[in-house]
């Protein structure tokens, strides 16, 4: 399968929705988003090379020249492209003496090229320039991006996947306003990046269409199909703290063997869900 191109900005410039006080506390007036990322945002990739983190660009940078703008960025540009489809873009702090880099992002629109379920985007790989951290900036570049998604996806937006490490992600997420989009913990992953190896959780947040699409077709007089559509909006709304993925993957196989192939080929939103956690790298335990 190869997905459309994704275009996250319809214009070059985007302003970036940061409320007075964070901008004041950067130092500047607003907050833009731009499309790609150009030599002068390399000072970003630069620090992303000296630091030990979990973020997969690290990995591609290691052997790059640090004093080679143009190969930095030519290096996540061929590693964007080479795992799903991806729009990278910088966030710009502009201000009256000038606009300075703040961070680079992107949100992909498969978890892979092979991934075969459109809906699902990634909205991955931000990196906030060390001296723009702890100053309340991150929470608004999530926003940006996910209001994004809504915008490029609408009716067909099934939910958004991140994986986060950095506690102030996370912390991010957490506190997000409740409304259609409440991400949850789905699991964890194992990343490896050059020599060093992390925990990684996995966060989802679906829409309620897509969950009330995955009941609609799991509604069925069969007792043990309906404690399945429960079990699965559970772990929609509540994580991985409703249960294991391993054990909702042990109650489809049991489904699958009572009702058959034909039947578990038919249930479209569900298979996607599970193909989704899957792709993932979703422990099972």
């Amino acid at each position: 399968m190869t997905p459309p191109p994704l275009r996250l900005l319809k214009h070059k410039d985007q302003r970036v929705q940061v409320s007075q006080e964070v901008c004041e506390g950067l130092g500047f007036e607003s907050v833009w988003a731009r499309s790609g990322i150009d030599e002068e945002a390399a000072v970003l990739l630069r620090e992303l090379q000296s630091e030990r983190c979990g973020h997969s660009w690290r990995g591609v940078l290691g052997d790059v020249d640090p004093t080679d703008s143009k190969a930095l960025v030519e290096a996540i540009g061929r590693i964007s492209a080479s795992k799903r489809p991806t729009s990278v873009y910088t966030y710009w702090g502009v201000g009256p003496h000038g606009e300075a880099p703040l961070a680079v992002a992107a949100i992909s629109s498969h978890v892979s090229h092979e991934f075969p379920f459109d809906g699902f985007p990634v909205v991955a790989r931000c990196m906030i320039r060390r001296c723009y951290r702890g100053r309340g900036l991150y929470p608004f570049l999530l926003a940006h991006r996910i209001r994004g998604c809504e915008a490029l996806w609408g009716s067909r937006l099934r939910g958004i996947h991140i994986g986060a490490s950095d506690p102030a992600v996370i912390s991010s997420l957490a506190q997000r306003e409740a409304g259609s989009l409440n991400f949850v913990c789905v699991g964890k992953e194992w990343l490896t990046v050059n020599e060093d190896s992390y925990w990684v959780p996995d966060f989802f947040a679906p829409t309620l269409a897509y969950r009330q699409a995955i009941q609609d077709e799991l509604e069925e007089s069969d007792p043990y199909v309906v404690g399945f559509a429960k079990k699965i909006d559970d772990f929609l709304q509540r994580g991985a703290s409703a249960g294991s993925f391993g054990a909702l993957c042990e109650a489809a196989a049991s489904l699958r063997s009572r009702h058959g192939e034909a039947w578990w080929a038919n249930r479209v939103e569900t298979r996607a869900f599970f193909a989704l956690m899957e792709s993932i790298g979703v422990l099972h335990a």
